[in-house]
């Protein structure tokens, strides 16, 4: 008690005093800073720039105000920033009200889920109090059409909404609230709707944006327009910059170009993007009207499970691309899917150019079911025959197993794929049972030539030359761990092909120059046992890329010897075992040990 301080409370006031005097200087100090000079309007853009960047609907905003004071007191006051109202539980709901009460009259975007009756009420209750300021409205349900049938029940009028987006993942069917349609959203230009009826085309007009979709569940298929109903659409509409249609094509395009003349042709000089999913019957006759520029990308998919067609529409449909892309001023093509069934058994999907690459190239995709005839072969070769592409940059060769799990591609099949397309940079198989039959296929179709060809395939053979790929890219699953027996087998064989690839004499081939890059990915992920081929590989090939690394034996055993010994220097230092922490000098030489491990590992 002898040892207590006397006067606790004069210290602790002191010790206030001093902490204040601190927080004084901090804000001194934060008053230097260059941020702190700047108008109060530019920083609350700034802070909406960042909310922007993060996720405008995210929290970010509330951390900003934490900051300082402010930071505080502009944010709060920066209508802007509170504009982006999301509302997805009735939990949300103080959250919600926050943002109303500080975006003050700011125009506001709006991103809403229903999932339930009581989340559609505060739906509801935000756009009778606040759909005069509505400018972009997105509204997810998951459930059924009561949601938005309640969201929307006493609406009349939203008169500055500009872009407005409705999906229905489930239930009957929904149309288009009919206020929107009688001038209720005059300032409506962009319409995203998927799995919603629209029957407005005899209402809206100068549209810049319209996707419709039906849903992928294939109920409840929605009501498409006649083509009368559609060209007048378009026709008032001449500003459309986006165009996407999932099964909303019209059924019938009775018109006669040669008879109507010109008032047959719709233009749409600003289109920048036209994504059709249909039958190739009603794309063809589509594109047949439309007169597409140079800026537009091309998204074309067609051919699902349920249609009935044949070969001569797939043709019907490439010729028509054709004479899009070869006028002057041609429009890009980004993807051209056509997806097939022919007979029963087995399944090949061809893809070149994948949309992950850098969406400077076309895009084809080809998923078709084959049978063991001539029929399902002859079929891929008349679709490959007419595509409209003069390289392609990457193919992606697969099949999946058909019912009894045998291979029903054979070598000779892809390899009068490989003939029939032009000429391919990239070529990107899985490392699975059917790699082998994909390889034996290339390296045939480059022996051959354009042997076999006859016609304007042997002329396109010729000018694309056949030259081989630069790259051969296998690819091993994270989930399938095939043992090793089965692992030497298709090594033995690709390394096999490699060689005699290496060693062939063809016409756009020299003999001893071997294929330039082969890349096997997804190593560790799989447990690849490559080890064991590695160096066979690399003497077969002008590079080995495993998992990204290059891979050379001089190389790897310099990084090998470097790295034990750099283990053995740990060892007699720290020890056997090094329970105890190390130093951060010592990082680099954990760093080595690891790497000692990795190529261990290989």
């Amino acid at each position: 008690m002898a040892n207590m301080d006397p006067k606790p409370s004069a210290r602790q006031s002191q010790m206030d005093k001093l902490d204040a005097q601190l927080a004084d200087l901090k804000i001194q100090r934060n008053a230097l800073a260059p941020i702190s000079i700047l108008p109060d309007e530019l920083l609350g853009e700034i802070f909406v720039n960042c909310a922007v960047t993060d996720d405008v609907f995210s929290t970010a905003s509330v951390s900003i105000s934490l900051v300082c004071r402010r930071w505080a007191s502009v944010a709060s006051s920066h209508a802007k920033l509170w504009s982006y109202v999301g509302h997805y539980s009735p939990a949300d709901w103080s959250r919600t009200n926050l943002r109303l009460r500080r975006s003050k009259e700011h125009p506001l975007t709006c991103d809403f889920s229903i999932a339930g009756e009581n989340s559609a009420w505060d739906v509801s209750t935000v756009l009778l109090a606040h759909g005069h300021r509505v400018r972009h409205l997105n509204i997810h349900t998951a459930v059924d059409r009561d949601g938005l049938e309640t969201a929307f029940a006493h609406i009349e009028t939203l008169p500055m909404l500009n872009t407005l987006s409705l999906s229905l993942d489930a239930g009957e069917h929904y149309d288009l609230p009919g206020f929107m349609l009688d001038g209720g959203a005059p300032q409506l230009r962009n319409i995203s709707l998927y799995g919603i009826g629209f029957t407005g085309w005899n209402h809206l007009s100068n549209l810049t944006e319209l996707k419709l979709c039906q849903r992928a569940d294939g109920n409840a298929l929605l009501p498409a327009p006649s083509f009368g109903e559609f060209s007048s659409f378009l026709r008032r509409s001449p500003q459309l910059r986006t165009l996407k249609l999932d099964h909303f094509l019209p059924h019938t395009i009775a018109i006669d170009i040669s008879i109507d003349g010109e008032n047959a042709v719709i233009d749409l000089p600003h289109l920048e993007s036209l994504q059709l999913t249909d039958s190739l019957e009603q794309m063809q006759s589509l594109l047949q009207v439309l007169t597409i520029p140079s800026s537009t990308s091309l998204n074309i998919i067609g051919g699902d499970a349920g249609d009935v067609w044949f070969p001569n529409d797939v043709v019907d449909l490439a010729k028509c691309i054709r004479l899009h892309l070869r006028n002057p001023g041609a429009p890009t093509l980004r993807f051209l899917g056509i997806y097939l069934s022919v007979g029963l058994r087995g399944h090949t999907v061809i893809t070149a150019d994948p949309a992950s690459g850098d969406g400077e190239h076309a895009h084809f995709s080809l998923s078709a079911r084959l049978s063991t005839g001539s029929t399902g072969r002859g079929v891929i070769y008349k679709i490959l025959d007419s595509i409209p592409l003069d390289s392609v940059t990457y193919l992606h060769a697969t099949q999946n197993p058909g019912p009894m799990d045998q291979p029903e591609v054979s070598h000779t099949i892809w390899r009068a794929i490989y003939q029939r397309l032009p000429r391919v940079e990239v070529v990107r198989t899985p490392i699975d049972e059917y790699m082998v039959q994909v390889v034996q296929g290339l390296v045939g179709a480059v022996q051959r030539g354009a042997r076999g060809l006859s016609g304007k395939k042997k002329r396109r053979a010729e000018q694309a030359g056949l030259a081989p790929p630069s790259r051969l890219e296998l690819v091993a699953s994270p989930v399938k761990h095939p043992d090793t027996a089965l692992q030497v087998l298709w090594f033995s064989a690709l390394d096999a092909l490699l060689t005699v690839y290496k060693s062939m004499d063809a016409p756009f081939k020299l003999s001893g120059v071997p294929l330039g890059t082969l890349s096997i990915q997804g190593v560790l992920s799989s447990r690849l046992e490559v080890h064991r081929f590695r160096e066979r590989l690399h003497s077969r090939v002008g590079q080995l890329v495993i998992d990204g690394r290059p891979w050379d034996p001089v190389t790897w055993r310099k990084m090998l010897k470097q790295a034990r010994r750099e283990r053995r220097a740990l060892t007699v230092k720290y020890g056997e075992d090094r329970d105890e922490p190390l130093s951060s000098d010592s990082e680099p030489e954990v760093s080595a040990g690891g790497a000692a491990e990795y190529f261990d590992y290989f």
